[in-house]
Order: structure tokens, then sequence, then C-alpha cells
């Protein structure tokens, strides 16, 4: 299993407005985890919020069979983080960053 974390850093003060502009209900809930649960090899995730005062964010957990499934779904640069779209730049304190984990066997 492979667990892909996208973190997203917002400008401090801006999180409830980055969250009413882009609709996340509608966003992630709605229209995008529909086609998440469609994906071959998608196991599942979650959606988090970070209401901090210095350093709010959004997180974004996924879990995946293989490193093969979410490169068939999000394609060759599914490594890297997606790219901001232009008008949600005011609200990013930093770049996007995406992690990817694999799981260490516990007995």
């Amino acid at each position: 299993m492979i667990v892909r974390m996208w973190e997203g850093r917002v400008v401090p003060g801006l999180l409830d407005d980055l969250v009413d502009l882009v609709d996340l209900v509608d966003l992630v809930v709605e229209r995008g985890w529909p086609v998440l649960e469609a994906a071959a090899g998608f196991v599942g995730g979650e959606l988090y919020r970070a209401d901090s005062d210095t350093e709010p964010r959004l997180v974004l957990i996924t879990r995946w069979r293989d490193e093969a499934a979410p490169a068939a779904f999000t394609g060759p640069y599914w490594w890297s983080g997606p790219a901001v779209p232009p008008d949600r730049e005011r609200f990013r304190a930093r770049p996007p960053h995406v992690w990817h984990f694999t799981q260490v066997p516990v007995r």
C-alpha cells in the first residue's frame, strides 16, 4: 500500500475564505470523492483542515493499493504536487507539498 499526503498551507486568517471560495464540500465530497472511489486501486482517504493561527492548512490523505494506482489516476507527474490555480494563489502561504509513504509491516 502507498499513502499520499497532500498539504496546502494557507495564509493565516484566510482558511475560511478559501474553504468558502472553492466550496470544499461540493468540490471534494460531492464531486471529487466519487471520482476517487471509482479509481482502480483507491483504498480510501480523508480530508483535514488545521485551524492554526500561524500555519492553517488543508491536508488530503489518500491510500492506494500500490504505486501504479495513483500513477494511473493522476498521470506521469503523480509524485509531485498539483499546481495552484491562479484564482487561489493569494491564499497560498507556500507551494503545496506532497509526501508518499509505504506501509511498514508491524508484528
